[in-house]
């Protein structure tokens, strides 16, 4: 069997460049994307809640406080480390593929024991925009505390929905168009591994791994435009292929294509 990394976004996915380098000061964006909205004053943007499903953000925002591995990779991918003030939910290998300026920064505990607690971490960097992974178990308190810091933009934090997930940060930083980018690179490169390294007797799985387990979409090489499907920023999106899922012992945060030819 042969297998073949393919990024979700440019540093978290054990991608090519970053697996032959083994430097995470070369995985982020060298320049940040341009802020695309001049002008003062604020921007709606969409939030999955709890809460509202639209929020109030600045348009250009300066002091970023990155609650979610996603929230991070995504700021990373757009150049914005610089941006940040804090972070939280990063794995314990982090710094195997993200540079100092973003494993070194202050960590909020979400798991404090109150909302109250985590507001007052969070508003102790002063934050002008907080984006906070969603996840089954979270709480409308929690995000009212954070609101009451800053605007509060929540994104699905299933690795399953990262597409979706790349969309709603890169909108909610400012840099919608540049999100977009990311994601058309990244289906470039999953296209071209799988042009270059797989014939079409070949079995292809998707395989995501998480602090919650793995769960693995399998199909033949020539119906591999279901990842696609998944995938692509825009459109009406199809039936995704059956999964599998399994217990993993270890809380990595990858997505590799694995393909092999059937014997």
């Amino acid at each position: 069997m042969v297998e073949h990394p393919v990024t979700t976004t440019p540093s978290r996915m054990a991608g090519e460049e970053l697996q032959r380098s083994a430097e995470p000061e070369d995985s982020c964006a060298e320049e940040p994307a341009p802020a695309e909205f001049t002008g003062t004053g604020d921007r709606e943007v969409p939030s999955i809640g709890p809460g509202s499903e639209t929020v109030e953000v600045p348009r250009a925002p300066e002091r970023i406080l990155a609650l979610g591995v996603g929230a991070v990779d995504v700021a990373c991918a757009l150049g914005l480390q610089q941006l940040m003030v804090g972070t939280s939910g990063l794995p314990w290998d982090a710094d195997v593929y993200l540079p100092g300026p973003l494993t070194e920064l202050p960590e909020v505990n979400l798991s404090a024991p109150s909302p109250s607690e985590v507001a007052t971490a969070s508003r102790e960097l002063n934050p002008d925009l907080i984006v906070l992974a969603g996840t089954e178990d979270l709480e409308d308190e929690l995000v009212e505390a954070l609101t009451s810091v800053a605007p509060t933009v929540v994104y699905d934090a299933d690795t399953l929905e990262w597409t979706e997930a790349t969309e709603l940060i890169s909108d909610a930083y400012g840099r919608p168009r540049a999100g977009g980018d990311i994601l058309l690179d990244v289906i470039e490169r999953s296209r071209m591994t799988i042009a270059a390294a797989t014939p079409s007797d070949s079995w292809v799985s998707l395989v995501s791994v998480s602090r919650s387990g793995a769960r693995r979409s399998r199909t033949r090489t020539r119906s591999a435009h279901c990842y696609w499907n998944r995938w692509r920023p825009a459109g009406p999106r199809r039936n995704a292929p059956a999964t599998e899922s399994a217990s993993l012992p270890y809380p990595s945060h990858l997505l590799l294509a694995m393909s092999w030819t059937a014997t």
